[in-house]
């Protein structure tokens, strides 16, 4: 988008402690430099609760959305809110059955997207929330992007892992664990789009501890869980309802699960 023209605004959190706002700071910073965009172009939310203090992560999708909800708002026309989100993740299909119910998030879900925007018209509100990326995985993502000088000169400065600060406890500088379900997933997708994985991760063996190994096992399971359901478009349904594009969702779920299995097969090498 930012190549052919500028029309856009970049929303996001203030991400606290000592990683995630150093990474959000690093990739402005690229943005900006490489397509001489202003601070304007950059809108970060800080909040905190007024009344104790919330502990969990439950609500952080709603807390992002309404974040660009509201800024899209202002401009009082029609304005797109861009979600780009990998179809895999979006659907977050748990693994294993302690992952079922509210022990598994849905931040970008295509039903959840869907009640949103049926708020948000119900509201008046005239922004469309789009996720582009709904029926591609992330390697196929990265894929197309190989050849990007931008990206892959810079794609191993962004941060995917949800415990970056994991090395404290060796007095290390906060990375990718490289053990998590984004980190893993990002390791597949580098993996399927062929190019060399530049990132730096603190376990790039799944074998460091009983946490790792853990992990390993249950991508492990989740993989031969996926091969056991009779059918995938059983599995699209597993955290919340699909009700329209069966054979988009199908399709991303299997394309997905293949390319984790491709490199959670490395790792037994």
């Amino acid at each position: 988008m930012l190549e052919k023209e500028k029309d856009v605004l970049f929303a996001s959190h203030y991400g606290g402690g000592s990683s995630t706002h150093p990474t959000q700071k690093d990739i402005k910073k690229i943005l900006s430099d490489h397509f001489d965009l202003g601070n304007d172009f950059f809108k970060e939310l800080e909040l905190a609760p007024k009344n104790g203090k919330e502990n969990t992560t439950r609500t952080r999708s709603f807390l992002f959305f309404s974040y660009a909800i509201c800024l899209a708002s202002s401009f009082r026309k029609e304005i797109e809110v861009v979600i780009p989100e990998n179809g895999l993740i979006s659907l977050n299909i748990p693994l294993t059955d302690s992952r079922l119910g509210s022990s598994s998030t849905r931040t970008t879900h295509p039903f959840y997207i869907k009640k949103l925007q049926q708020l948000i018209n119900n509201l008046g509100i005239e922004v469309i929330l789009k996720n582009p990326y709904q029926f591609k995985t992330k390697g196929e993502m990265i894929s197309k992007l190989v050849k990007n000088d931008l990206f892959f000169n810079n794609y191993h400065k962004t941060m995917s892992c949800s415990h970056p600060e994991r090395t404290r406890y060796t007095f290390e500088p906060p990375l990718h664990c490289g053990i998590c379900f984004p980190c893993v997933i990002r390791r597949s997708a580098i993996l399927a789009s062929g190019i060399k994985d530049k990132t730096n991760y603190y376990d790039v063996s799944l074998n460091l501890g009983n946490k790792a190994k853990h992990n390993l096992n249950v991508y492990k399971m989740g993989l031969i869980n996926s091969k056991k359901i009779p059918s995938h478009h059983f599995a699209i349904q597993l955290a919340g309802p699909i009700e329209s594009n069966f054979e988009s969702f199908t399709d991303v779920y299997k394309k997905g699960m293949s390319e984790l299995e491709d490199f959670i097969g490395t790792l037994d090498e």
